[in-house]
């Protein structure tokens, strides 16, 4: 596939995981990621790699592949790609990966 139409691919395949993710469509959801994984779509692409990292923990709710995604962006400075999962975890109101739940249930004395 030429290297324009990988771009484009990538894009669409991302915008179609976050839409999947916010609607709440976890069959179609898991369908794509499936299918990415399967044809190990475009693994030299840091950028697609580390959004397709994010969404996957997001889908998973695993903070540990959503905080990798930000590691990620931080080391290669994608100041873009950070704030957008800032807006994206706000805007959802999903609790931050980086702060674990305190309120553990305890065994009474």
């Amino acid at each position: 596939m030429p290297t324009a139409s990988v771009e484009t691919v990538s894009k669409i395949l991302i915008n179609a995981l976050e839409t999947s993710i916010i609607q709440k469509k976890d069959d179609f959801t898991r369908y794509l990621l499936d299918k990415i994984k399967k044809y190990k779509f475009n693994p030299d692409d840091f950028k697609f790699q580390t959004w397709l990292l994010f969404w996957t923990g997001v889908f998973e709710n695993n903070n540990n592949k959503v905080r990798h995604a930000y590691s990620i962006a931080t080391y290669l400075h994608q100041n873009i790609t950070l704030k957008n999962f800032d807006k994206f975890l706000t805007i959802t109101q999903t609790p931050s990966p980086f702060f674990e739940d305190t309120k553990k249930d305890t065994p009474k004395s």
